[in-house]
């Protein structure tokens, strides 16, 4: 059974997700400040993970737990994140700072604890036609700008560079890097994602 980690499952895409994959036959580690507490991934092939992701220690004891389960890994996908809204000099730094942990260093910790992880799986999934992949969420908001939205567009466009540089460093290492750039959502959430 391949296994994918997943933030941000406690709801919209995440959610979603979580939900699609598990219906499809992968193992899912569903991450979220309060993973636990959603009923409706209580299945026999999710782990619950709550992680909040602004705490490294968490996101190392969350990783900890998946490297001591998991021989390979197929998919690591960084869906979590948020906004602020508000004019840039009255946005306070230290939330423009837990914005960044969460929309972009929170990535960079779990790529590179789990990397090793994916790599040693390359080998593997190439014999069934696949490669294992880090499928980042970024934003449309990653490649324009619009009025008091400036911290949440930092951090979009930052995740994508990071995206760029990651997929040339894994160039011929059997990982590919997908980014993902959806725009505005219903409020309600992604109730008319279709599946293939």
């Amino acid at each position: 059974m391949l296994a994918v980690v997943l933030t941000g499952a406690s709801s919209g895409i995440g959610l979603e997700c979580a939900k699609m994959l598990l219906q499809k036959g992968y193992k899912v580690y569903a991450l979220s400040r309060h993973a636990t507490q959603i009923e409706s991934l209580e299945h026999p092939h999710c782990v619950r993970l709550d992680c909040d992701l602004q705490d490294e220690e968490q996101i190392i004891k969350a990783t900890d737990t998946i490297l001591t389960q998991e021989k390979e890994l197929f998919a690591l996908i960084n869906n979590a994140g948020y906004g602020m809204f508000g004019a840039l000099e009255e946005q306070p730094i230290q939330e423009a700072r837990a914005l960044f942990e969460t929309n972009l260093f929170s990535v960079g910790v779990l790529c590179s604890r789990l990397l090793p992880l994916l790599r040693a799986s390359a080998g593997l999934q190439a014999s069934i036609g696949l490669a294992p992949k880090i499928i980042n969420v970024a934003s449309s908001a990653g490649r324009s700008t619009t009025l008091f939205l400036g911290w949440y567009h930092a951090s979009k466009y930052a995740l994508e560079a990071y995206s760029d540089c990651l997929r040339a460093e894994l160039l011929g290492l059997g990982v590919q890097v997908v980014l993902i750039e959806p725009g505005r959502l219903k409020p309600s959430g992604i109730q008319d994602l279709k599946t293939p």
